[in-house]
């Protein structure tokens, strides 16, 4: 099912970026002049491709964020971010969908002495939205009965997402009440994992059904999972459940896509932990933890 998703995403992309090819690429990469601002299927590389086959190669040699931005406005930076790709850039959308990258790419072609460098400037979400809509889940399960595999979940959608953020919250609370787990990451599909897997809810293909994280420093990129962030411990983290859908159902090549956005939730992810003062003789420490506990040989002050 993660796979059938990620396909998903990747042909409403390629989808999304079909345009004509307008561009100078007689003789070799290094005097060519194309179109910067498409990206990421340019159609004057695509056009190259055609034309030279297995005798030109395009190779990625760096990606930057210039401005981190969203739709709450200028963000914090997030390490990692720059590197998140497929079906992990969609936990991103809402915080940092509109932040300003600069891709470098470098084309190579046989029997020219040098290669092109083209640097394309482009939003994070290059496949980003036309509109961010705000509804409930009630009023989009109402007007949405197609999208539903049948009417009982379509009736009891809200419900069910009430009840998908109650055992989000106890994931949470069991990983966080546990000390033996404190350096441990948590994966967001490990918190949410219906975001990631919507089997028996909503049809496929059809809306993909995520979430999105409202506050900043609650999701980050991981470094256990390149296809997922990992939920970021230590604050009350706000959410919301939303749907990707096109504005124009009956155009399948329409760039007009929305995200639609339904009423917030809170999980909190903030520490329980106290601290103790422990002696020994003359010898006092203080101990953090959720559960505290003297060393041995050291009794509670």
């Amino acid at each position: 099912m993660q796979r059938a998703i990620f396909a998903a995403v990747i042909t409403l992309t390629s989808l999304l970026f079909q345009a004509p090819a307008s561009a100078s690429i007689d003789g070799c990469p290094d005097t060519w002049s194309i179109d910067l601002s498409k990206f990421p299927d340019n159609p004057d590389l695509i056009q190259a491709k055609q034309k030279l086959g297995p005798n030109m190669v395009v190779t990625p040699v760096n990606r930057v964020i210039l401005k981190y931005f969203g739709e709450l406005g200028d963000m914090p930076s997030l390490s990692g971010l720059e590197n998140v790709a497929g079906l992990s850039r969609l936990s991103y959308f809402y915080l940092y969908g509109k932040s300003e990258v600069e891709t470098t790419q470098k084309v190579e072609v046989k029997d020219c002495p040098n290669p092109g460098v083209f640097k394309f400037k482009h939003k994070f979400s290059t496949d980003s939205f036309s509109e961010v809509q705000q509804t409930t889940a009630r009023e989009w399960s109402k007007s949405n009965e197609i999208f539903f595999v049948d009417f009982k979940q379509q009736q009891e959608f809200e419900t069910k997402l009430d009840g998908l953020n109650l055992a989000s919250q106890s994931r949470v609370d069991i990983r966080r009440n546990n000390p033996n787990a404190s350096g441990s990451s948590v994966l967001l599909p490990e918190v949410f994992p219906l975001g990631y897997s919507p089997t028996g809810i909503v049809k496929f293909p059809g809306p993909i059904l995520t979430v999105q994280s409202l506050t900043p420093g609650c999701i980050a990129p991981s470094k256990r999972s390149s296809a997922y962030p990992e939920f970021v411990f230590g604050r009350k983290c706000q959410f919301a459940w939303s749907v990707l859908r096109r504005v124009d159902v009956n155009s399948p090549t329409s760039q007009d896509v929305a995200l639609v956005m339904f009423e917030p939730f809170v999980i909190d992810g903030s520490s329980n932990s106290a601290t103790i003062q422990c002696v020994k003789g003359k010898l006092t420490k203080k101990v953090t933890a959720i559960k505290p506990k003297c060393p041995a040989g050291y009794k509670k002050k």
